[in-house]
């Protein structure tokens, strides 16, 4: 396309994409194959021994002293020998790549100042142990044309070399090669010349391959072509949609991802699997290469093929060990490795014998039985702590309150179990429940007795009925009975009737006068003279008398009688009736009265009111007091004892100023439900003070009860069956992790076993050529011809971009590109890289990241966050916090308490040759030496212990290594030349190790006292993030070393690295106090109780200890108070809230196992259950041996400070 403006991508994002094309440009990167004169270090074969050189041209072994037996010239020859060895050894360390070549023969013309190799031969060096005189050169098998030198012939003069006739005289020999470049470019080219010369050196500097190779595609991007998906979002402005990652676990039959890494890392396979973009954003460390490597392996799996690489050569060299420990090294090709054909046969042999049902069925044993037991531990769980309906509580909720109820001074202990429906209707009426029973008890509802009072359990719900009570034993006391006794005295001394000594006698005779007075109402006195029998006869009715001997006339006299005595005015309807009434009556009178004379006293109306008065009364009473009680039934009984029991309840008339309100609350209470609570209280006579939480025990033991009822997993399981539980998932789940590399391979192999047995002709052919001594294809010619074979054989091939430059061709070479450790990458780096695959994966630490192109292409890759942990200091992750570096803070344990020390030194230095400025001193290189072997030697050595010590630039990293490599051999100690300790300049730290850190600067003042502000790597765009990224790898101790104070930085000239590097210095010489973790969180009951328990045990117990921000430890125990190092994790709801199972029951414990804590779990129910169980269980963890470890063996060195 000619113009800009019509190619289909956004202007902003191509000027973008040239700018990062174009930054490596303005750095002239020294070519050795453009310009001889660019070689570093190089050692010319022109003064060798004519036998030696043959012989190393005939691809024989030859040794230095071969090549140069004069002395002289061998101790030159040793000494450029040794600067290219330095040289090979330090550009693999910083970019992965680094070959020793031959040159031979020398191309120079008229009008260049360049001298140009023209044939590169690859030489495989054997080191001597040191010793160079014992070094074995060997010269490879196969040359190549300089491209340098035919891009300059194309270029410059239009020259296109016929490599088919080339390669016949190159077969035939080197000089008949030259002689034939310089005769056919001679006839073209004025003054051209071919020098058969033979130069050793390294030749091939990958910067200017990685540079072209991204020119080309800028090229080809500017033309309006792009093949590279994510390119061509990223020039298109089409952002990756953002979806929440879940962080669950996925289904373990899914999980084909190698090593034990978290839910998001699988999470970003599974997509990278899928053909997605990916930005893995996870910390800075060589412990990203496990991240790496499960996406590569479930890509892998998948039948997919990936290109791993990374900047860093150390990084690839990390990542190849994490494969080879994992088991899956044979499905892994390093792309330098020189004996690819010999892997690749042998990969092709094994497939043939492969059995891989075995590991696929082991594999999906272990998972079905995995599934299993996660069901169970997650049902078990899920309905502890799932609320219930209609509850609104969960099983563990419930727990929890029981325990608290058991834990308070009341201790409530009562039995009683509710109704389903009884704990229905009080679940939003428990409070007001409470209160009423409290007051119940207050009122005296559960100590009085009926011997403390005759009002007890009478029927008054109110102060109106109480006062009505009051007012009728007053009424019956004071008015009622003493005069109705009197009027029976009278009656007694009138009417002559037997003395009436009860109620009931008494209405007798009242009712016998009455009935009298209302005869004598209608009749005269006269009347009880008649003859009744006679009178009755008479007055009967016609059908009554029949059977009658009475007459007629004395019928009509007896009538006439009895008419006789009917006062005027009076009517009588019915005589005979009535005559009978009167009759009855009279008899009665002559049965009680002495007095044959009938005699109506005057007082009879108040006799009748008054015992209906207190007729009424008593009965009323009578209905209100309870018959149980001795002065329960007052109508029955002589005078004396109404009167008794009157006086009685007279005398306790002040119990109806309670008896209301209790007698109310006892009935709100009966009508609840509560009647067996209440009768169980009254039994116990408990304090009225603690029946609120009686009524809350009650209720909420049988609201477990129905909720374990509804859930038969609940009722079946203790804590011990459940820590069994527990542990058998943790046990699987390892299982299940170490199997997924069986299942990787096999689904490789199966593949490859197929391909082979499908392609007989073509698999016998290939393994014919691989087997074969004379076999010399190059990888990328083998790639070529061999495609397919090369993915299913090596489905994940590993390299540096540098190598993939000089190796590979530029074309799509896999399905998958994994880029590693690339926060500090140059963009030319990750650009040359994105043409190989359809796919990339990035895995790199987004918010550390000093490379721009990471920037602006993480928003078009799908990003999946891991989890940032802490283990370092608090004042450390404070201070990283301030810079904008969050991470969950782990508690240290007493035993792993961490550090952090600044060491300020008063050293100068003297500049090195062709610098200005003092890089190192040797003041401060052995400082530093001391100071990791004074660390190694506090340190109880466990092989996953690490010393990184991270220089602020090479000079002083190689100064510093070689300080304690003296140190090592002077002492005898192995440690310290061993495993356990590394030092990396800061531009590698994406490769370092996290463990111990030591950042020593190196920077110094000169002899005058002036200190050069100027500090490499840190001082450039970004240095910060590399700063960072070192303090980042500190796990327990930091240690920040320098030879001038944070005062000597001059302020007007400070970068953003330089400030932080200033920042840090004063920090770490001023630090604040260490703040131990405490407890920093609300406290739950059943831990709380759990603690109180251990306490008296007599052991020291924390609860929730550590820090604000970071993880808390449910339960932290020691054998002293201040020396907690058992960590006792529970179901509690922090637990529950994490949604991955494999977090909870092993991850939270192997997170902080390096923070010297042991750990163990300790259930809700069992702490419930069996509290003493799980007390034993504690004591028996506290009490455990240590893991044997050892200490280095030099002794302690002091800690010299400065």
């Amino acid at each position: 396309m000619e113009k800009s403006e019509k190619l289909p991508w956004k202007p902003e994002a191509l000027e973008k994409l040239k700018e990062w094309g174009s930054s490596n440009l303005e750095k002239k990167t020294p070519d050795p194959l453009s310009n001889i004169a660019s070689l570093k270090a190089g050692l010319d074969l022109s003064n060798a021994s004519p036998n030696g050189k043959s012989r190393l041209l005939s691809n024989v072994k030859v040794t230095l002293p071969m090549l140069f037996p004069n002395p002289t010239l061998f101790t030159i020859a040793k000494r450029a020998f040794s600067q290219i060895l330095n040289q090979c050894k330090s550009e693999i360390k910083q970019c992965g790549f680094g070959k020793i070549n031959l040159a031979a023969g020398i191309a120079r013309w008229n009008g260049s100042s360049r001298q140009m190799p023209i044939l590169i031969y690859p030489l495989e060096i054997e080191e001597g142990e040191g010793d160079l005189s014992k070094v074995a050169i060997k010269l490879g098998k196969r040359p190549m044309v300089n491209p340098a030198f035919i891009r300059a012939m194309r270029d410059d003069f239009g020259i296109e070399f016929d490599f088919s006739s080339l390669s016949l005289n190159l077969d035939s020999g080197r000089e008949q090669f030259i002689n034939q470049v310089a005769k056919e470019v001679g006839e073209m080219v004025y003054g051209f010349s071919a020098e058969l010369r033979f130069i050793i050196g390294c030749f091939i500097n990958p910067e200017v391959l990685i540079q072209d190779r991204t020119s080309r595609l800028i090229e080809e991007v500017e033309q309006g072509k792009c093949e590279v998906k994510l390119l061509k979002d990223f020039l298109e402005g089409k952002q990756a949609l953002q979806r929440p990652v879940e962080n669950e676990d996925l289904d373990p039959h899914d999980e084909k991802e190698v090593g034990d890494v978290s839910n998001s890392t699988r999470r970003a396979a599974k997509l990278a699997s899928l053909g997605q973009c990916i930005f893995l954003d996870s910390p800075t460390s060589s412990a990203s290469v496990s991240l790496a490597l499960a996406i590569a392996s479930r890509c892998a799996c998948e039948g997919k093929s990936v290109i791993y690489s990374s900047p860093l050569g150390e990084q690839k060299e990390a990542f190849l060990k994490c494969a080879k420990d994992e088991g899956i090294s044979n499905l892994v090709l390093d792309v330098d490795d020189r004996n690819f054909a010999k892997e690749i046969d042998a990969q092709l042999s094994n497939s043939l014998s492969f059995q891989s049902e075995e590991a696929v069925t082991n594999f999906n044993r272990i998972a079905d039985e995995l599934v299993g037991v996660k069901s169970r531990l997650s049902k078990y769980f899920g309905d502890l702590h799932k609320k219930v309906e209609p509850w609104d509580l969960s099983a563990y909720q419930v727990l929890e309150k029981l325990l608290l109820l058991s834990s308070k001074k009341s201790r409530p202990s009562n039995r009683v179990r509710l109704d389903e429906d009884v704990a229905k209707n009080l679940k939003d009426r428990l409070s007001e429940a409470s209160q009423k029973i409290e007051r119940f008890g207050e009122l005296g509802g559960f100590s009085l007795t009926p011997q403390d009072t005759p009002w007890y359990k009478a029927l008054i719900f109110t102060t109106q009925e109480a006062k009505a009570a009051e007012e009728r034993v007053e009424r019956i006391s004071s008015t009622l009975l003493p005069e109705i006794r009197k009027e029976a005295a009278l009656a007694v001394k009138e009417c002559g009737f037997p003395d009436a000594s009860t109620v009931e006698e008494w209405g007798k005779n009242v009712t016998m006068l009455n009935n009298l007075r209302k005869a004598l109402d209608l009749f005269s006195p006269a009347v009880f003279d008649l003859d009744f029998p006679s009178v009755l006869e008479a007055t009967e009715s016609k059908e009554e008398r029949k059977d009658s001997q009475m007459g007629f006339w004395e019928r009509k006299k007896l009538i006439k009688e009895v008419k006789s005595c009917i006062k005027p005015g009076a009517k009588v309807e019915d005589l005979h009736g009535t005559l009978q009434a009167v009759s009855l009556q009279y008899q009665r009178w002559r049965t009680y009265s002495s007095v044959p004379k009938v005699t109506i006293p005057e007082e009879l109306p108040s006799m009748v009111s008054n015992l209906e008065a207190l007729n009424s009364d008593l009965t009323a009473l009578d209905t209100i007091l309870p018959t149980s009680s001795p002065d329960g039934v007052l109508s029955n009984g002589n005078f004396d004892a109404i009167e008794s029991k009157i006086s009685n309840l007279k005398k306790s008339e002040k119990s109806l100023e309670t008896l209301p309100e209790r007698e109310s609350l006892e009935k709100d209470l009966r009508d609840m439900g509560l009647e067996d609570l209440l009768e169980d209280l009254k039994s116990r006579k408990l304090d009225p003070a603690f029946a609120g939480d009686e009524l809350e025990l009650a209720w909420y033991a049988s609201v477990f009860d129905l909720i374990v009822q509804s859930s038969p997993l609940i009722a079946s399981q203790d804590g011990h069956l459940l820590g069994e539980t527990a542990q058998r998932f943790v046990e699987l789940d390892r299982s299940h992790v170490r199997s997924t590399s069986s299942l990787v391979e096999s689904s490789c192999m199966s593949r490859l076993s197929e391909f082979l047995y499908s392609n007989t002709k073509e698999a016998n052919d290939w393994h014919s050529r691989l087997s074969s001594p004379s076999f010399d294809f190059s990888l990328a010619q083998f790639e070529a011809k061999g495609s397919n074979l090369l993915k299913l054989a090596k489905p994940i091939m590993v390299s540096t971009p540098a190598s993939i430059a000089t190796t590979l061709p530029n074309k799509p070479l896999a399905d998958v590109l994994i880029i590693d450790a690339c926060q500090n990458a140059k963009s030319a780096d990750i650009l040359s890289l994105l043409p190989l695959a359809k796919s990339c994966v990035v895995v790199s630490d987004l918010s550390l990241s000093s490379s721009p192109i990471l920037c602006s292409l993480a928003p078009f890759m799908q990003r999946v966050e891991v989890k940032r942990w802490a283990k370092c200091d608090e004042r450390l992750q404070d201070f990283l916090s301030n810079c904008g570096v969050e991470r969950m803070l782990l508690p240290p344990s007493f035993k792993n308490r961490p550090e952090v020390a600044g060491h300020a030194l008063s050293g100068w230095g003297v500049p090195a040759r062709s610098q200005d400025l003092v890089e190192s001193t040797s003041q401060e290189a052995e400082y530093v030496a001391k100071l990791a072997a004074f660390r190694l030697s506090q340190t109880a050595l466990l092989p996953s212990y690490h010393l990184t010590v991270i220089a602020l630039n090479p000079v002083h990293a190689e100064n510093v290594a070689e300080a304690i490599k003296k140190i090592g051999v002077r002492e005898k100690c192995p440690e310290l030349i061993g495993s356990y300790i590394s030092v990396e300049d800061i531009s590698n730290v994406a490769a370092a190790r996290e463990g111990d850190v030591i950042i020593t600067a190196g920077y110094a003042k000169m002899g005058d006292g002036r200190l050069v502000q100027q500090f490499g790597k840190v001082q450039e765009e970004g240095g910060e993030k590399l700063l960072l990224s070192a303090l980042c790898l500190s796990e327990r101790r930091l240690d920040v070393v320098s030879s001038f104070k944070a005062e000597d930085l001059d302020e007007s000239r400070l970068t953003e690295g330089t400030r932080l590097l200033k920042d840090l210095v004063s920090w770490s010489q001023n630090l604040p106090n260490f703040i131990p973790p405490s407890s920093c969180a609300p406290s739950n009951t059943l831990i709380k109780d759990l603690k109180e328990r251990v306490k008296r045990e007599g052991y020291g117990a924390k609860d929730y200890l550590g820090y604000k921000d970071g993880i808390k430890i449910p339960l932290a125990v020691g054998k002293k108070e201040d020396q907690p190092d058992l960590a006792v994790f529970t179901d509690d709801a922090k637990f529950m809230s994490i949604p991955s199972m494999r977090l909870r029951y092993r991850g939270l414990a192997d997170l902080i196992k390096p923070m010297g804590w042991s750990s163990i779990f300790s259930w809700s129910v069992g702490m419930f259950i069996d509290p003493d169980r799980e007390i034993e269980k504690v004591t028996k963890a506290l009490n455990a041996a240590n893991p044997e470890t050892r200490s280095m063996g030099i002794g302690d060195l002091e800690d010299d400070k400065g």
